[in-house]
């Protein structure tokens, strides 16, 4: 991951991919750990952070604002640095992916839109 600067959200099952139960152990969690327990391991090892850690420290409050592809600012920098994909302010694509794999990963609805549900999970209860 660090060398070819690969951010935590594009890590996927292969479930993402093919619609198959894998991979079932992590999935199920029946071998001691899950999937979640699989990404923190990863974000230990790579230096990277499913969420910002200096944003995480304090609730962040909800802004009011939906966020998805097209919008643009101060929020979208935030949201970015939460989900590890490059700054820019700008909520294209690559972020659009990256918010629907963290949707993904903590059993939100996946529809790449920052609502109130997706911010709290993000800034505010640590999940």
């Amino acid at each position: 991951m660090k060398s070819y600067n690969i951010p935590i959200a594009n890590v996927v099952q292969h479930n993402h991919w093919s619609g198959k139960n894998c991979p079932r152990n992590l999935r199920s969690g029946e071998k001691g750990i899950d999937w979640n327990d699989f990404i923190n391991m990863i974000m230990k090892g790579s230096g990277q952070h499913d969420k910002s850690s200096q944003e995480t420290q304090e609730s962040v409050p909800y802004t009011g604002n939906l966020l998805r592809r097209g919008s643009t600012g101060k929020e979208v920098e935030r949201i970015q640095k939460a989900v590890n994909v490059a700054v820019d302010g700008i909520f294209g694509p690559m972020t659009e992916r990256a918010v629907k794999a963290y949707q993904k990963r903590h059993g939100l609805a996946v529809d790449g839109i920052i609502g109130p549900k997706t911010w709290s999970a993000i800034f505010n209860k640590r999940i």
